[in-house]
């Protein structure tokens, strides 16, 4: 399977998020505190278990972090959602091994 990137929605030229479950952040440039433009290299997110046991992982923007499981962040870029549900509710399986309820 060709893996397949596409933007986080609400972090376009920040994080991007695969067909296959892999979150990673982007290449970029930002200017520090000191007004220095530094180059950023963009890294593989690694995801943690949250208490229900599902996939997830922090993103940052503006000095701003928050968490979203992984399935939400794929679903969203990936299943149009043409009933506007508010949410998303399904198994992961990533390497064979199952997440979620």
């Amino acid at each position: 399977m060709n893996e397949i990137w596409k933007k986080v929605l609400g972090y376009e030229g920040l994080y991007e998020v695969s067909n296959i479950g892999n979150v990673r952040s982007i290449d970029r440039y930002v200017i520090n505190v000191n007004g220095i433009t530094q180059h950023r290299k963009g890294v593989y997110l690694k995801p943690a278990k949250n208490k229900c046991g599902y996939l997830q992982v922090a993103l940052s923007k503006n000095n701003y972090l928050m968490s979203y499981t992984v399935h939400t962040l794929l679903a969203i870029a990936f299943i149009p959602n043409i009933e506007n549900k508010p949410t998303v509710n399904h198994i992961l399986k990533i390497n064979g091994e199952m997440f979620g309820n």
